[in-house]
């Protein structure tokens, strides 16, 4: 099961961004298991060397295309007024 010496998150890191452009058949499932195979609905510039990506929790992923980028993203959150029981 898996590659050898590949942690689970390697793994589910390399398919997430494997997926990066293709389409998902919505009358089936939209998890990366059923990601639609074959080209790309989106195009990626390839003319970019792969590079390796260090995602935040410290999992490393090569072969990325250069075109893509990651980021930390937003470290705001965003507080929801909620009611106490007795309110």
């Amino acid at each position: 099961m898996g590659e050898p010496g590949k942690t689970r998150a390697e793994l589910a890191a390399e398919r997430a961004i494997g997926a990066l452009g293709m389409g998902y058949d919505l009358t089936n499932d939209v998890r990366l298991a059923y990601c639609k195979g074959g080209g790309r609905l989106l195009e990626l510039h390839e003319a970019q060397p792969p590079q390796k990506v260090r995602l935040p929790d410290g999992t490393v992923v090569a072969g990325v295309p250069g075109c893509v980028r990651v980021d930390k993203g937003e470290r705001l959150r965003f507080k929801t007024d909620a009611l106490s029981f007795q309110q």
